[in-house]
């Protein structure tokens, strides 16, 4: 213990949920590699490995990634008076003056502290391993760091607790030599210094698309060329209205259908199950990661989602749905 850490707590990995994550993503990326060698009959094998190797490649990368965590005798979180060594930044001391603001987001599987850092203190965080050598949008924003508490051993509410109550000693011992020293007025204090709790917000961009959703599938029963059939539009109305279709799109140039069709539906069990699953991905990884990286990615995922469906089904398939989108905000999460 250093001097300057009169108080210091360690809390080591949960080598059993370490080990049990790192399985997951190894069976995940085996499937995904076999899927490759054993395309089913029908299906082109040079489209299979145009998603197989992508897919192996970043699950192989995040099971990487987990090792040196899984084989670490070091902790995976260090707090003191002196700040906080943080799992990503291995043997480097964060101090509590470079964190401008706390939030916690919680769901049944996951719960996490979110650590909004000063932009001068998060460029001198170094990185180690395999964690240096790639790009910062795959491992994350040193400005804005995540703290797994589920993975580490302990109670996560009692971690938090004391994440936040030595976080907050550490402030009130800068506002009182502040105003020792006379260069902050007491009135300011709070405002200047007081952490910034919260659970994330709401995610605002899940709502905007589960209702937009819903109201294109709303357009769908009303403006279809043909009368909705038990409530379910007809092929021709998705057709005319955007769904894709091979022969249209590589013979015809309506590559706009790629755009069109996530947010189109061929049924209300269809679109339920797609605003289910939504909802699930949005209401955690949006608060995680902000709407601006939510949306990218989800834009991204559909786009593929509808070049895999034009490429991979049969051409005479119309294709609609959002589930190439959700399909890619799961596997980002």
């Amino acid at each position: 213990m250093n001097p300057e850490e009169l108080r210091r707590s360690e809390y080591a990995n949960n080598r059993g949920k370490l080990l049990l994550t790192f399985l997951v993503i190894v069976a995940i990326t085996a499937g995904i590699i076999w899927l490759g060698f054993h395309p089913p009959g029908d299906k082109d094998p040079r489209v299979a490995w145009f998603f197989v190797v992508p897919g192996a490649a970043f699950f192989g990368i995040l099971a990487l990634l987990l090792l040196p965590k899984l084989f670490s005798v070091e902790p995976g979180l260090v707090m003191s008076t002196a700040g906080i060594r943080l799992p990503n930044f291995p043997g480097q001391i964060l101090p509590w003056s470079a964190i401008q603001s706390i939030g916690r987001v919680q769901t049944k599987y996951a719960d996490n502290i979110i650590l909004h850092l000063d932009p001068t203190a998060a460029r001198t965080l170094v990185r180690r391993g395999l964690t240096s050598r790639l790009p910062e949008w795959f491992v994350g924003s040193r400005a804005k760091v995540g703290v797994a508490l589920k993975l580490l051993r302990g109670n996560s509410d009692r971690i938090f607790d004391e994440f936040v109550e030595l976080l907050s000693e550490a402030y009130e011992a800068e506002r009182q030599t502040m105003q020792e020293d006379g260069s902050t007025a007491p009135d300011d204090e709070d405002e200047a210094l007081e952490p910034a709790l919260n659970s994330g917000g709401h995610p605002i961009f899940t709502y905007i698309l589960l209702a937009t959703l819903i109201a294109v599938y709303a357009g769908e029963l009303t403006f279809g060329l043909e009368p909705p059939v038990a409530g379910t539009p007809t092929n021709w109305t998705l057709f005319v209205l955007g769904g894709t279709f091979r022969q249209s799109i590589v013979e015809h140039g309506q590559w706009w259908r790629l755009f069109t069709a996530p947010f189109m539906h061929g049924g209300i069990l269809h679109l339920a199950f797609n605003c289910v699953a939504l909802w699930f991905a949005g209401g955690l990884f949006e608060r995680l990661i902000g709407w601006r990286w939510f949306a990218a990615i989800f834009f991204a995922s559909a786009l593929g989602g509808s070049v895999a469906s034009v490429w991979i089904n049969a051409p005479n398939t119309i294709g609609v749905g959002a589930s190439g989108g959700i399909v890619g905000l799961f596997a980002a999460v």
